[in-house]
């Protein structure tokens, strides 16, 4: 009960960093501009941030190790870092290490970052587990369709 309440609080505590975050980042901003790729950037650096101490709130966490793998995947392909795939893979190895029922987004992020290194036959392993622990989310399919 006491790890339960640990990581609503963390989970809550990013919520609302993440909101002032993107108070601070668009504030200023006209509604009519696009976001700059900087902003977006800032943007996600700040949500590993606030992920980033959600997990070492709790440790074992796999909703923030799955957020952090998902956030360091999209940042490393914003920006081509090879260090943000690899991360990206550890994280979502890390979240399925701790969980595997309801971690889908574990499970594709990890994936699509074997995908990115070229490794295609573990990506194909990846997928054929998502659709082994869910069959009924026709997005893991799919997935293992695009990586075969």
């Amino acid at each position: 009960m006491r790890h339960l309440r640990r990581t609503i609080v963390a989970i809550a505590g990013v919520t609302v960093a993440l909101a002032f975050a993107r108070v601070a980042v668009t504030s200023g901003a006209v509604a009519d501009e696009p976001v700059s790729n900087n902003t977006e950037l800032d943007q996600r650096n700040l949500e590993i941030k606030a992920w980033g101490n959600a997990l070492a709130a709790d440790s074992t966490s796999a909703v923030a190790l799955a957020q952090l793998a998902g956030l360091h995947l999209q940042r490393g392909r914003e920006t081509g870092s090879d260090s943000d795939m690899l991360r990206a893979e550890q994280y979502a190895r890390r979240s399925l290490a701790n969980r595997v029922n309801r971690n889908g987004k574990a499970y594709v992020t990890l994936a699509t970052a074997l995908v990115a290194s070229h490794r295609f036959a573990e990506a194909e392993e990846v997928a054929e587990q998502a659709v082994a622990y869910d069959p009924g989310v026709p997005e893991y399919r799919a997935l293992l369709a695009e990586v075969k």
